[in-house]
Order: structure tokens, then C-alpha cells, then sequence
């Protein structure tokens, strides 16, 4: 009987320990972007941030700063403007930075913050 209660016991402290470890979030994540090209050009984005969607319009440059946003998505109004982006996500680990160029033709791009800092080329 005294086995049966310490191995429950630990299960319910392993299940609680396991769903704390997935609720909590790291609140030191900073993700920035900053998006160049030809001054003046017009542009839509969305970003996702603690599962909520916020979206944006504006013109380039323009520079982003969040906390741990998740994934922007970028559309630029012309496609025959090229463009860069530079992303990074800085936690308390270290920081992650990626820059990409895009070539007339490319109409916009999606940047991975969580899971790995990945940049992706939208084409439509």
C-alpha cells in the first residue's frame, strides 16, 4: 500500500511538472526584423504574438520589434521592387539572425521565429 501512494504521488508531480514546463512562456524573447528596399514602397504584414494576430500596412524601411512573436508574414505592393530582411530572436540562451535578399518578382516573404529562425520566399 505504501508503494502504490509514493508511485502516485510521483505521477501527479511528473503530470504537474510536465504541463507547467508547456504553459510556461520565456518572457526574455525579444524577435526584431528590419525591412529595406526602395524607400517609399508600400507594404502589408501580419505577426502573430502569443497566439494572437495583429496586422500591419506601412511603407519601406520599416523595422519591427516584439516579444516572442512567433511568425511575421510580409507582402510587399509591387513586385518588382527587391527587397532584404533581416530577422532575429534573442533569448536568454543567445541570439539567432538571418538575412535574406529578394529579386524583382518576389512578392513577399514569411519569417519563422519559433522552431528554428527560417526565412521563406512567397512567389503569388
Amino acid at each position: 500500500m505504501k508503494r502504490t501512494g509514493v508511485l502516485l504521488l510521483a505521477v501527479i508531480m511528473l503530470s504537474t511538472f510536465a504541463v507547467g514546463c508547456r504553459v510556461t512562456r520565456d518572457s526574455s524573447v525579444t524577435t526584431e526584423a528590419y525591412v529595406s528596399g526602395l524607400a517609399g514602397t508600400r507594404f502589408d504584414a501580419t505577426f502573430w504574438q502569443g497566439g494572437e494576430r495583429f496586422d500591419v500596412s506601412g511603407s519601406l524601411p520599416w523595422t519591427f520589434s516584439g516579444g516572442d512573436v512567433s511568425r511575421l508574414d510580409f507582402r510587399i505592393h509591387s513586385n518588382t521592387v527587391p527587397f532584404s530582411v533581416i530577422a532575429s530572436r534573442s533569448t536568454s540562451v543567445g541570439v539567432s539572425k538571418v538575412e535574406k535578399s529578394f529579386t524583382e518578382g518576389v512578392a513577399g516573404t514569411t519569417v519563422y521565429f519559433d522552431k528554428g529562425l527560417r526565412v521563406v520566399e512567397l512567389t503569388k
